[in-house]
């Protein structure tokens, strides 16, 4: 494995001497072709659909934006600042830490876990784009089943300063300092102070008679400074340099344990840099390097110790693509993460580094007008694992200008983290996780610009998962991570629809069936998501300012729905959102957000009640 190790690298390294000497297009910078964009697994959310959700003034923020969207469910405990579950078509419990987080090409996932805090994310008003890869995906995303990128606002022409605050229920107060504009030639900044400050579930009661008790402190606030400057050094070089820092506490209760309230305290730095290169519309580069360092400092009854842990991740991710005879768009590139993490309190970690990293080819080919082929290859080395091949292939047929029908077929892998590396069996390996998954679809524009629908099915089948157990045969039991001997089966429908209903009016409506389900069992799994779930979204836009209205409604969730607990069932849930600005001036904005607005109590782990009404309102203003 260690000549592996050296094998890859020097590969990586011979790819990024490559990147120095021809010209090529970045995966960052380029749009997503304009077939692969409209097919129902490519999820792209806009800035201004951010704004007109005024989702940076909910408290689950960019999870708010993401799970009105078919295929994805989130699964929280309503409280700020711990953990939140992002499944993607409907991938068992840890798949949260099966989604690559991208900001700019720096992955947002952790070093230790590899679970994503999307508290961790830079303010929405930074953000101009987010996409969302659900399985399958294309190649250039190693050690994960399914990709959201997050790309921030690049060149600023006009210097603006805006100044938002806001206050709401759960004592909650927002307050966040903006600033972009240009410097001296090509060199132009974006800058945001993000402050918040809530209650959460302080004084809430758990959902009697399952816990009936009230939650002690679960207060949370945070810090977070982000700095981004934009350099075009040429019409065909640019630069990015993106840091950000983040400082945070979170209480979980008020007993006093070990002299103090139980909290967690986090302090957070990444430094990130892209390279770009585009010297013709046929040929481009990217290259990005970053490092991101996390101290964690965890002090609570379920941990026998005080947890004070180091985290580093680094790394490099590069891409090329070329345009060549025959109608084919090429991309090659690779990437490579080292994950340090080290305990200064409470148990050492056996395993202190881990290391992977991978090569990958992509091939887009039109033989003619309406026909267009994907295909592509990975593959990926781990230094506690063995390695891994992962192909892809699409094929998308336009017969009419306004129908699309496709095909995708996929396998992707997840690597188990260092945490489940230092935990896992004794008696046996630990390999990567296995998912093969496919997916047809139809995209159809029945009224140019007024109504467009699309639909799809998808098949995956995910193999050798990372499970927790725990030897009970022992005495003291011993807990574990291995390879699950069944697989975890997901299959389903994602059905939408996007419209517009007269000038000034939009709005989509979706629905997802997913029926998720051990094999050969037939048993659902742990902490799955609704079986059905619909989105309906309308928003109202005029020259003084804007109004969403938003319905979402779950269906039951069976199985095991709470730690150490037997399975259950989940109710069904009905929840309606509205979102509004008004325009007083040029300068000038007041605005109200209602998140849960008929006070629904519903629950995505069973006993731990979401939120019900919470009402956010301010005010921004621009000089």
């Amino acid at each position: 494995m260690g000549q592996l190790r050296v094998s890859l690298f020097g590969s990586m390294l011979v790819v990024l001497c490559v990147f120095s000497m021809i010209p090529v297009q970045s995966a960052l910078a380029q749009e997503i072709a304009p077939e692969m964009m409209l097919t129902s697994n490519v999820v792209v959310i806009t800035a201004d659909e951010l704004e007109k959700g005024l989702y940076g003034y909910d408290l689950f923020d960019v999870l708010a934006a993401l799970r009105v969207k078919t295929g994805i469910t989130v699964k929280s405990s309503s409280d700020r600042g711990a953990e939140d579950w992002l499944l993607i078509r409907g991938l068992p419990r840890d798949s949260a830490r099966n989604v690559l987080v991208l900001v700019d090409g720096r992955p947002l996932n952790d070093a230790f876990s590899e679970a994503n805090e999307f508290e961790h994310l830079p303010h929405i008003g930074l953000i101009e784009k987010i996409i969302v890869y659900k399985p399958p995906m294309p190649p250039r995303f190693g050690g994960y089943t399914a990709a959201v990128e997050v790309l921030t606002k690049r060149r600023q022409e006009e210097r603006e300063t805006q100044l938002s605050g806001a206050f709401g229920e759960l004592t909650s107060g927002f307050a966040t300092l903006e600033a972009q504009g240009p410097i001296k030639g090509g060199l132009s900044y974006n800058v945001a102070l993000d402050y918040l400050r809530t209650d959460n579930l302080t004084g809430e009661r758990r959902t009697p008679p399952k816990q009936n008790e009230v939650y002690g402190d679960r207060s949370y606030w945070k810090v977070s400074p982000v700095v981004k400057l934009n350099y075009d050094v040429s019409p065909v070089h640019s630069l990015s340099f993106y840091s950000q820092y983040l400082t945070s506490r979170k209480f979980f209760s008020d007993e006093i344990f070990r002299g103090e309230r139980e909290h967690r305290d986090r302090d957070l730095y990444t430094v990130n840099v892209n390279y770009f290169l585009r010297p013709s519309n046929s040929a481009s580069l990217t290259f990005n390097a970053f490092r991101t360092g996390e101290n964690d400092e965890l002090n609570v009854k379920l941990h026998p110790d005080v947890r004070d842990q180091e985290r580093a991740k680094t790394g490099m991710r590069g891409n090329m693509t070329l345009d060549l005879p025959l109608r084919q768009r090429v991309s090659f590139g690779g990437d490579f993460t080292w994950n340090h993490a080290v305990e200064n309190l409470g148990m050492l970690l056996q395993k202190t580094d881990m290391s992977f990293g991978g090569l990958y080819v992509e091939d887009v080919i039109t033989p003619f007008n309406g026909l267009s082929l994907h295909i592509g290859v990975r593959f990926d080395a781990h230094s506690e694992a063995d390695s891994r091949w992962s192909p892809y292939g699409s094929v998308s047929f336009r017969p009419f200008k306004p129908t699309l029908l496709y095909a995708t077929w996929g396998r992707s892998i997840r690597w188990p983290s260092l945490n489940e590396f230092n935990e896992k069996d004794p008696a046996g390996d630990l390999q990567a996780e296995d998912l093969k998954s496919f997916e047809a679809g139809l995209v159809q524009e029945i009224l140019p610009g007024r109504l467009s629908i699309k639909g799809a099915f998808f098949h995956l089948d995910l193999e050798k998962e990372s499970r927790f157990f725990v030897d009970f045969t022992k005495m003291p039991p011993v807990a574990f991570y291995r390879n699950a001997t069944d697989k975890v089966r997901s299959q389903g429908l994602e059905v939408e629809a996007d419209f517009t209903l007269f000038k000034g009016l939009t709005g989509f409506v979706n629905y997802t069936y997913d029926e998720v389900e051990r094999r050969p069992s037939g048993d659902p799994v742990d902490f799955g998501g609704p079986r059905n779930l619909v989105n309906v979204g309308l928003t109202y836009t005029h020259r003084k300012g804007f109004l969403t209205l938003l319905t979402r409604y779950g269906g039951e969730a069976e199985g095991v729905q709470a730690m150490m607990a037997p399975p259950t069932k989940l109710g069904e849930w009905f929840v309606v959102d509205l979102a509004g600005l008004f325009r007083v001036t040029k300068t000038i904005d007041f605005f109200l957000r209602a998140s849960n607005l008929f006070d629904e109590n519903h629950e995505t782990f069973d006993g731990r009640p979401m939120f019900g009404r919470v009402v956010v309102g301010g005010m921004n203003v621009r000089f």
